[in-house]
């Protein structure tokens, strides 16, 4: 013996509170997600636009910038420092 049994709702849930709440908060995600990528954007043109080391040494040294050899950290304090390795 079988029993089949089936039915059928015309009735669709209301709203919530929770579709408002899921509504501003994709709105607000998404003004995030502009907000960083404008952040991205100017990081990235400010590292873009940054001098390359060579081109530092050239410029210190066409416009012959005074040079103190006593303001630089002796090479004995190199065991105090991490290397790029570690």
């Amino acid at each position: 013996m079988f029993i089949i049994t089936q039915s059928c709702s015309n009735n669709k849930p209301e709203k919530t509170t929770d579709e408002f709440t899921d509504t501003v908060g994709t709105m607000k995600d998404s003004a995030g997600q502009k907000a960083e990528e404008m952040l991205d954007f100017k990081f990235f043109y400010t590292i873009a636009n940054l001098p390359s080391p060579l081109d530092m040494i050239n410029a210190i040294y066409q416009n012959k910038v005074p040079f103190s050899k006593d303001l630089l950290n002796p090479s004995d304090n190199s065991t105090n420092y991490s290397s790029g390795f570690k």
